[in-house]
Protein backbone atom coordinates (compact mmCIF):
# COMPACT_ATOMS: atom_id res chain seq x y z
CA UNK A 1 0.00 0.00 0.00
CA UNK A 2 1.80 3.48 -1.27
CA UNK A 3 1.79 5.79 1.91
CA UNK A 4 -0.17 8.32 0.34
CA UNK A 5 -2.72 5.61 0.91
CA UNK A 6 -1.68 4.77 4.53
CA UNK A 7 -4.43 5.14 7.07
CA UNK A 8 -3.93 7.86 9.63
CA UNK A 9 -1.76 7.81 12.60
CA UNK A 10 -4.21 8.57 15.96
CA UNK A 11 -3.29 9.26 19.73
CA UNK A 12 -6.25 8.50 22.18
CA UNK A 13 -6.36 10.67 24.97
CA UNK A 14 -8.90 8.76 27.45
CA UNK A 15 -9.59 7.04 31.29
CA UNK A 16 -8.55 3.38 30.57
CA UNK A 17 -12.48 2.62 31.33
CA UNK A 18 -13.06 3.95 27.82
CA UNK A 19 -9.50 4.05 26.20
CA UNK A 20 -10.27 0.73 24.56
CA UNK A 21 -13.69 1.34 23.11
CA UNK A 22 -12.49 4.26 21.55
CA UNK A 23 -9.25 3.26 20.45
CA UNK A 24 -11.57 0.00 18.61
CA UNK A 25 -13.83 2.68 17.08
CA UNK A 26 -11.38 4.81 15.64
CA UNK A 27 -9.56 1.68 14.37
CA UNK A 28 -12.72 0.47 12.65
CA UNK A 29 -12.98 4.10 11.23
CA UNK A 30 -9.56 3.47 9.34
CA UNK A 31 -7.16 5.30 11.62
CA UNK A 32 -3.63 3.15 12.58
CA UNK A 33 -3.98 3.58 16.43
CA UNK A 34 -0.34 4.15 17.52
CA UNK A 35 -0.64 5.47 20.88
CA UNK A 36 -3.14 4.62 23.52
CA UNK A 37 -3.07 7.35 26.68
CA UNK A 38 -4.86 6.58 30.09
CA UNK A 39 -4.91 7.76 33.32
CA UNK A 40 -3.46 4.31 34.70
CA UNK A 41 -1.96 1.45 32.91
CA UNK A 42 -3.78 -0.71 30.92
CA UNK A 43 -2.67 -4.58 31.13
CA UNK A 44 -3.51 -7.28 28.39
CA UNK A 45 -4.29 -4.71 25.57
CA UNK A 46 -5.08 -6.12 22.33
CA UNK A 47 -3.99 -3.22 20.38
CA UNK A 48 -0.09 -3.06 18.51
CA UNK A 49 0.26 0.70 20.17
CA UNK A 50 2.56 2.32 22.40
CA UNK A 51 0.63 2.46 25.99
CA UNK A 52 1.55 5.23 28.53
CA UNK A 53 -0.12 7.45 31.02
CA UNK A 54 -1.18 11.26 30.82
CA UNK A 55 2.19 12.34 32.34
CA UNK A 56 3.74 10.80 29.20
CA UNK A 57 2.13 12.17 26.53
CA UNK A 58 4.18 15.00 25.07
CA UNK A 59 6.90 12.10 25.20
CA UNK A 60 4.35 9.55 22.82
CA UNK A 61 3.20 12.29 20.80
CA UNK A 62 7.04 12.99 19.81
CA UNK A 63 7.86 9.38 19.02
CA UNK A 64 4.91 8.35 17.66
CA UNK A 65 4.16 11.49 15.46
CA UNK A 66 0.12 11.25 14.98
CA UNK A 67 -1.63 13.30 12.91
CA UNK A 68 -4.36 12.88 14.44
CA UNK A 69 -6.01 12.81 18.43
CA UNK A 70 -8.92 11.73 20.08
CA UNK A 71 -9.30 13.19 23.58
CA UNK A 72 -12.50 12.38 25.94
CA UNK A 73 -14.31 14.84 27.23
CA UNK A 74 -13.81 13.05 30.63
CA UNK A 75 -9.88 13.75 29.92
CA UNK A 76 -8.58 16.64 33.16
CA UNK A 77 -9.71 19.93 32.39
CA UNK A 78 -5.82 21.09 32.25
CA UNK A 79 -4.98 18.36 29.65
CA UNK A 80 -7.04 19.14 27.15
CA UNK A 81 -6.59 22.67 27.49
CA UNK A 82 -3.11 21.38 26.77
CA UNK A 83 -3.86 19.24 24.45
CA UNK A 84 -6.66 22.28 22.48
CA UNK A 85 -3.27 24.65 22.23
CA UNK A 86 -1.09 22.37 20.49
CA UNK A 87 -3.21 21.23 18.00
CA UNK A 88 -3.99 25.20 17.50
CA UNK A 89 -0.29 25.89 16.90
CA UNK A 90 0.92 22.92 15.29
CA UNK A 91 -2.10 21.88 13.02
CA UNK A 92 -2.44 18.19 14.24
CA UNK A 93 -6.42 17.51 14.00
CA UNK A 94 -7.83 16.76 17.62
CA UNK A 95 -10.91 15.34 17.85
CA UNK A 96 -13.19 16.18 21.03
CA UNK A 97 -15.79 13.29 22.50
CA UNK A 98 -17.85 16.01 24.17
CA UNK A 99 -19.20 15.75 27.42
CA UNK A 100 -22.60 16.69 27.87
CA UNK A 101 -21.90 20.36 29.46
CA UNK A 102 -19.62 20.22 26.48
CA UNK A 103 -22.41 19.47 24.21
CA UNK A 104 -24.74 22.29 26.22
CA UNK A 105 -21.74 25.07 24.85
CA UNK A 106 -21.58 23.71 21.62
CA UNK A 107 -23.12 26.49 18.64
CA UNK A 108 -23.54 28.80 21.39
CA UNK A 109 -24.64 32.31 21.17
CA UNK A 110 -21.44 34.46 21.51
CA UNK A 111 -22.30 37.77 23.80
CA UNK A 112 -21.00 40.28 25.64
CA UNK A 113 -20.75 41.64 29.54
CA UNK A 114 -19.09 45.02 29.56
CA UNK A 115 -15.63 44.27 27.81
CA UNK A 116 -15.84 40.23 28.69
CA UNK A 117 -17.31 37.62 26.28
CA UNK A 118 -19.87 35.13 27.46
CA UNK A 119 -21.63 32.41 25.74
CA UNK A 120 -25.35 31.82 25.95
CA UNK A 121 -26.26 28.31 27.20
CA UNK A 122 -29.98 27.55 26.40
CA UNK A 123 -32.37 27.32 23.05
CA UNK A 124 -33.50 30.87 22.31
CA UNK A 125 -37.22 31.17 20.76
CA UNK A 126 -37.47 32.02 17.80
CA UNK A 127 -40.64 34.06 16.34
CA UNK A 128 -42.66 31.91 13.93
CA UNK A 129 -39.90 28.67 14.07
CA UNK A 130 -42.70 26.46 15.99
CA UNK A 131 -45.27 27.28 13.73
CA UNK A 132 -43.31 26.86 10.40
CA UNK A 133 -42.16 23.57 11.41
CA UNK A 134 -45.87 22.08 12.38
CA UNK A 135 -46.75 23.34 9.39
CA UNK A 136 -44.20 21.18 7.29
CA UNK A 137 -44.64 18.45 9.65
CA UNK A 138 -49.10 18.73 8.58
CA UNK A 139 -47.81 18.82 5.19
CA UNK A 140 -45.56 15.95 4.85
CA UNK A 141 -47.30 13.46 7.24
CA UNK A 142 -50.29 14.24 5.00
CA UNK A 143 -48.50 13.33 1.89
CA UNK A 144 -46.27 10.48 3.60
CA UNK A 145 -49.65 8.24 4.49
CA UNK A 146 -51.35 8.95 0.86
CA UNK A 147 -48.06 7.61 -0.94
CA UNK A 148 -46.79 5.17 2.09
CA UNK A 149 -50.59 3.69 1.96
CA UNK A 150 -49.57 0.87 -0.52
CA UNK A 151 -46.29 -0.25 1.13
CA UNK A 152 -48.11 0.00 4.91
CA UNK A 153 -51.21 -2.38 3.36
CA UNK A 154 -48.36 -5.08 1.89
CA UNK A 155 -46.78 -4.33 5.37
CA UNK A 156 -49.71 -5.39 7.57
CA UNK A 157 -50.61 -8.47 5.36
CA UNK A 158 -46.83 -9.81 6.01
CA UNK A 159 -47.03 -9.21 9.95
CA UNK A 160 -50.67 -11.32 9.81
CA UNK A 161 -48.66 -14.15 7.75
CA UNK A 162 -45.49 -13.87 9.67
CA UNK A 163 -46.62 -14.33 13.07
CA UNK A 164 -49.95 -14.25 15.50
CA UNK A 165 -50.72 -10.93 17.25
CA UNK A 166 -52.08 -7.88 15.42
CA UNK A 167 -50.30 -5.50 12.80
CA UNK A 168 -50.19 -2.15 15.14
CA UNK A 169 -48.61 -1.82 18.45
CA UNK A 170 -49.16 1.24 21.06
CA UNK A 171 -47.33 2.36 23.61
CA UNK A 172 -46.89 5.23 25.88
CA UNK A 173 -44.57 7.74 25.43
CA UNK A 174 -43.16 11.03 26.43
CA UNK A 175 -42.75 14.17 24.27
CA UNK A 176 -42.12 17.79 24.89
CA UNK A 177 -42.32 18.83 28.10
CA UNK A 178 -42.34 15.62 29.61
CA UNK A 179 -45.75 15.44 28.09
CA UNK A 180 -47.14 11.73 27.72
CA UNK A 181 -48.83 10.62 24.41
CA UNK A 182 -50.08 6.83 22.80
CA UNK A 183 -47.27 5.96 19.92
CA UNK A 184 -48.28 3.87 17.03
CA UNK A 185 -46.22 1.43 15.07
CA UNK A 186 -45.80 -1.91 13.23
CA UNK A 187 -45.84 -5.24 15.33
CA UNK A 188 -42.24 -6.25 15.06
CA UNK A 189 -42.05 -8.32 18.00
CA UNK A 190 -43.59 -11.26 18.87
CA UNK A 191 -47.15 -10.91 20.06
CA UNK A 192 -46.63 -10.44 24.50
CA UNK A 193 -42.78 -9.94 24.34
CA UNK A 194 -42.31 -8.16 27.31
CA UNK A 195 -45.23 -10.13 29.03
CA UNK A 196 -43.14 -12.01 31.60
CA UNK A 197 -39.82 -9.62 31.66
CA UNK A 198 -41.62 -5.94 31.95
CA UNK A 199 -39.74 -3.00 29.65
CA UNK A 200 -36.46 -3.99 27.92
CA UNK A 201 -34.41 -1.84 26.01
CA UNK A 202 -34.62 -3.33 22.12
CA UNK A 203 -30.69 -4.27 21.21
CA UNK A 204 -29.34 -5.66 17.64
CA UNK A 205 -30.01 -9.28 17.24
CA UNK A 206 -33.01 -9.02 19.52
CA UNK A 207 -34.63 -12.74 19.62
CA UNK A 208 -37.47 -11.24 20.77
CA UNK A 209 -37.92 -9.99 16.99
CA UNK A 210 -40.09 -11.88 14.40
CA UNK A 211 -38.57 -12.85 10.92
CA UNK A 212 -40.70 -10.15 9.00
CA UNK A 213 -39.83 -7.48 12.10
CA UNK A 214 -36.20 -7.81 10.95
CA UNK A 215 -36.48 -6.56 7.57
CA UNK A 216 -39.13 -3.68 8.46
CA UNK A 217 -36.59 -2.53 11.13
CA UNK A 218 -33.64 -2.48 9.02
CA UNK A 219 -35.97 -0.39 6.23
CA UNK A 220 -37.92 1.73 9.48
CA UNK A 221 -41.11 0.45 7.87
CA UNK A 222 -42.13 -0.12 11.43
CA UNK A 223 -42.04 3.61 12.00
CA UNK A 224 -44.36 4.60 9.21
CA UNK A 225 -47.73 4.73 11.00
CA UNK A 226 -46.26 7.63 13.36
CA UNK A 227 -47.11 9.70 10.34
CA UNK A 228 -50.53 9.72 12.18
CA UNK A 229 -48.81 10.89 15.18
CA UNK A 230 -47.56 13.64 13.71
CA UNK A 231 -50.85 14.53 11.68
CA UNK A 232 -52.41 14.51 15.38
CA UNK A 233 -50.09 17.02 16.94
CA UNK A 234 -47.83 14.37 19.19
CA UNK A 235 -44.68 14.58 17.26
CA UNK A 236 -42.63 15.61 14.57
CA UNK A 237 -41.04 14.41 11.35
CA UNK A 238 -37.62 15.39 13.06
CA UNK A 239 -36.64 15.39 16.77
CA UNK A 240 -35.41 13.30 19.49
CA UNK A 241 -36.75 10.20 19.30
CA UNK A 242 -39.65 9.43 21.96
CA UNK A 243 -38.92 6.87 24.80
CA UNK A 244 -41.23 5.18 27.52
CA UNK A 245 -41.85 6.86 30.73
CA UNK A 246 -40.46 3.67 32.62
CA UNK A 247 -37.19 3.98 30.82
CA UNK A 248 -37.13 7.94 30.96
CA UNK A 249 -37.23 7.90 34.85
CA UNK A 250 -34.19 4.97 34.73
CA UNK A 251 -32.41 7.70 32.27
CA UNK A 252 -32.84 10.76 34.40
CA UNK A 253 -31.43 9.04 38.03
CA UNK A 254 -28.29 8.00 36.02
CA UNK A 255 -27.87 11.03 33.37
CA UNK A 256 -28.75 14.23 35.40
CA UNK A 257 -29.37 16.30 32.05
CA UNK A 258 -31.83 13.52 30.41
CA UNK A 259 -35.05 15.99 30.47
CA UNK A 260 -33.25 18.63 28.81
CA UNK A 261 -33.90 16.33 25.33
CA UNK A 262 -37.79 17.15 26.01
CA UNK A 263 -37.51 20.72 25.19
CA UNK A 264 -38.27 20.06 21.90
CA UNK A 265 -41.27 17.67 20.35
CA UNK A 266 -40.24 14.24 19.91
CA UNK A 267 -39.98 12.91 16.24
CA UNK A 268 -40.09 9.76 13.97
CA UNK A 269 -36.76 10.40 13.14
CA UNK A 270 -33.64 12.21 14.49
CA UNK A 271 -29.35 13.17 14.45
CA UNK A 272 -29.87 10.99 16.90
CA UNK A 273 -30.76 7.78 14.78
CA UNK A 274 -28.95 9.02 11.57
CA UNK A 275 -25.68 8.98 13.30
CA UNK A 276 -26.29 6.27 15.74
CA UNK A 277 -27.70 2.30 15.35
CA UNK A 278 -29.84 0.73 17.81
CA UNK A 279 -27.38 -0.02 20.50
CA UNK A 280 -26.07 3.40 20.78
CA UNK A 281 -25.62 4.13 24.60
CA UNK A 282 -28.60 6.41 25.86
CA UNK A 283 -26.14 9.01 26.68
CA UNK A 284 -24.85 9.30 23.47
CA UNK A 285 -28.06 9.20 22.11
CA UNK A 286 -28.66 12.50 24.46
CA UNK A 287 -25.20 14.14 23.21
CA UNK A 288 -27.01 13.78 19.64
CA UNK A 289 -30.16 15.13 20.69
CA UNK A 290 -28.80 18.07 22.54
CA UNK A 291 -26.98 18.69 19.03
CA UNK A 292 -30.47 18.76 17.54
CA UNK A 293 -32.13 20.69 19.64
CA UNK A 294 -29.61 23.84 19.55
CA UNK A 295 -29.21 23.37 15.98
CA UNK A 296 -32.31 23.11 14.15
CA UNK A 297 -33.21 25.45 11.70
Amino acid sequence: ESKRFAPMKAMVVAPAIQALELAEKAGASGYEVVALVSDFSIDNCRLNAMLGTYSKIEHLQDTCEPTVIFVSGQVPEGIKQSLAKNAFESGIQLYVLPSLYEIMLAKSRLDQVDDMPVLEIGVRPEPGKEQMKRLMDICFAAVGLVVAAPIMLITAIAIKLDSPGPVFYRQERVSQGGKCFMVWKFRTMTDGAEKNTGPVLSQDDDPRVTRVGKILRAMRIDELPQLWNVLKGDMSIVGPRPERPFFVEQFEKEIPEYSTRHTVKAGITGLAQIAGKYSTSPEDKLKYDLLYAKSAS
